[in-house]
């Protein structure tokens, strides 16, 4: 578990699997919903951005030609 609470932090994979495991915790209900969605969430957010290229993107400015 805690190989996969370390790789979740970066990797939405293992955010995924994290959530789903959550989920079947013996642990109050309640709280076993709330870190599941939390996860959940997460992985949402990183699988965004790998989509996106957000991912250590730094944006430049292009010259403009002026003719």
């Amino acid at each position: 578990m805690t190989i996969l609470l370390a790789a979740a932090f970066d990797n939405a994979a293992a955010a995924n699997v994290l959530s789903v495991t959550l989920r079947n915790m013996p642990i109050a209900h309640r709280k076993r919903m709330m870190l599941a969605r939390s996860w959940s969430t997460h992985h949402s957010i990183l699988a965004r951005r790998a989509v996106s290229g957000a991912i250590d993107v730094q944006f430049q400015k292009t010259p403009r030609n002026v003719s």
